[in-house]
């Protein structure tokens, strides 16, 4: 089970700019994690004048592997917190520098460097190298995951506006 929470401070938005604008990044996150096709994709949420104040996205496996998705543009913090559950362990990410690793009852802090840039941190310069060097060897950059990405942010919108 994978439970990942992107909040902010009074921002509610456009549903399709609040999903592909912020939103995506939590749907990349837990595709990167979610080792299973998705079977079922839940998405609930609360509209109110045309604007988007919170969404949730389930995608469910036939197995009962579960990935949970929740952003909050009307809470009173801005946060970012990732829970990977497995047999053996839970992980928690705060904001994507702290990592708390949970085993039985004993807890083991991991932190980000201090001095990382908060670009390296979140993956900008690894993405923008791995870009460069498909450039300069001539591959094409494997697209999939974005592709699902944008599809399924698709699929929320739609799901969205019905609301």
């Amino acid at each position: 089970m994978i439970i990942m929470q992107k909040n902010r401070k009074s921002l509610p938005g456009d549903v399709r700019n609040f999903i592909f604008d912020d939103f995506i990044h939590v749907i990349d996150t837990l595709l990167f994690l979610f080792p299973y096709p998705i079977e079922k994709l839940i998405v609930t949420g609360k509209r109110k004048d045309n604007l988007l104040y919170h969404v949730v996205v389930q995608f469910i496996t036939a197995g009962g592997a579960t990935a949970i998705g929740v952003m909050n543009r009307d809470s009173g913090t801005v946060e970012e917190k990732l829970e990977v559950f497995t047999s053996l362990e839970k992980r928690i990410v705060y904001n994507v520098t702290d990592t708390v690793v949970h085993q039985d009852k004993n807890e083991t802090k991991l932190g980000a460097g201090d001095w990382d840039p908060t670009l390296h941190k979140r993956g900008f310069e690894q993405i923008v190298e791995a870009f460069l060097l498909c450039v300069e060897s001539g591959n094409i950059p494997d697209t999939s995951h974005t592709l699902q990405s944008h599809r399924i942010a698709e699929e929320v919108v739609q799901q969205l506006e019905r609301l």
